[in-house]
């Protein structure tokens, strides 16, 4: 049997000094991965310092956002797609 799960990506661009609004995934964690530059992410309530490379898993329900701390950072943020889950 073969199971398939189905995600959205959505890229993330936050430039010097700015932050992306919090976003949040009731259908299951959601995971930030940072593609260039350096700055902060927020999981949950927590702000975790990152930077190119780095990948945080952030739970259901909880806000996630990117902060740059310096130059431009880009993020790709995966989450389960509605249809994922309106399939399970």
């Amino acid at each position: 049997m073969r199971h398939e799960e189905t995600i959205d990506a959505e890229l993330i661009r936050v430039e010097a000094g700015d932050c992306s609004g919090p976003r949040r995934s009731e259908l299951g964690p959601v995971v930030l991965v940072v593609v260039e530059g350096s700055g902060s992410a927020l999981a949950g309530d927590v702000w975790v310092p990152v930077k190119a490379g780095d990948r945080l898993t952030v739970d259901s329900g909880e806000p996630c956002a990117l902060r740059s701390t310096g130059g431009t950072v880009i993020a790709v943020l995966l989450r389960p797609a509605a249809e994922a889950a309106q399939a399970a």
